[in-house]
């Protein structure tokens, strides 16, 4: 079988008629996902929220052991049983 079709050659060394930074391309995308606006919005916003959540965690971790084990808390305070089991 030949290689042919629509995808250019990958061992021909060609970029298949696109030059690097054409904005067309970019139009043609972009044109494509026209339709789809509303839920490539909205599988943005959801992988912000989870990076987000992802960064607020660990200091949520930071400020409980902080304020419930601390030398100043009391040692047989609920907090310090709860975050360390001593």
């Amino acid at each position: 079988m030949g290689r042919g079709g629509v995808w250019p050659d990958p061992l021909a060394g060609g970029t298949g008629g696109v030059a690097p930074g054409d904005r067309s391309l970019l139009c043609r995308v972009t044109a494509l996902f026209r339709h789809y606006r509303v839920a490539v919005y909205g599988v943005g916003v959801l992988i912000l929220l989870s990076s987000g959540l992802g960064v607020v965690s660990p200091l949520l971790i930071r400020v409980v052991f902080d304020r419930g084990c601390s030398p100043a808390a009391d040692r047989t305070s609920a907090s310090c049983w709860s975050c360390t089991g001593r």
